[in-house]
């Protein structure tokens, strides 16, 4: 990389990744020429750790957490491999448009298994509306509109669930 090229640390359009957007590109192309993604996709997130500061860092709040790189990544759930990977860039977006930015290259009909944190009424809608099935454990906290259909019946043991619909949801 040629460090001429940068647009200098104050300019507002500099990108935080300019040394290493070609490492990223190319992994991103290899990966979509080598593999092919199935029906069941897996979008995800890591922690990269770093020992040096820099603009893009992130704290994992986890037990013993510590400093790192967040790297979002959107996976094949049958062939268990990476197809795409998206580093984070600490611009201000909403989890649907993070959600855009991992699942590049998916396509209607396929089937995105996420976790907890990506389970939110607005981001399945949001999926469902770009003709994606989703699957994801939702808590009443984090699905705002009713959250009293989660209250489980008295004497329920660990492991019990409930189900309810609104709408595609």
């Amino acid at each position: 990389v040629n460090n001429l090229d940068d647009v200098g640390r104050d300019n507002a359009n500099r990108d935080p990744l300019f040394k290493l957007r070609w490492v990223v590109e190319k992994f991103n192309k290899r990966c979509k020429k080598v593999w092919q993604l199935g029906v069941h996709v897996s979008p995800d997130e890591g922690l990269v750790p770093t020992y040096s500061p820099n603009p893009i860092e992130s704290f994992c709040p986890k037990p013993g957490g510590s400093y790192g790189v967040l790297i979002r990544f959107t996976c094949c759930a049958e062939k268990w491999f990476c197809y795409h990977i998206f580093v984070e860039d600490k611009v201000a977006r909403t989890l649907s448009e993070k959600l855009d930015l991992m699942l590049v290259g998916v396509k209607p009909g396929q089937i995105c298994y996420i976790d907890r944190f990506y389970t939110t009424h607005d981001t399945i809608l949001h999926l469902h509306g770009k003709g994606l099935g989703v699957v994801g454990t939702c808590t009443a906290n984090r699905f705002p509109p009713h959250p009293s259909a989660f209250r489980l019946a008295d004497g329920h043991v660990r492991g019990d669930y409930v189900a309810c619909e609104k709408g595609p949801v």
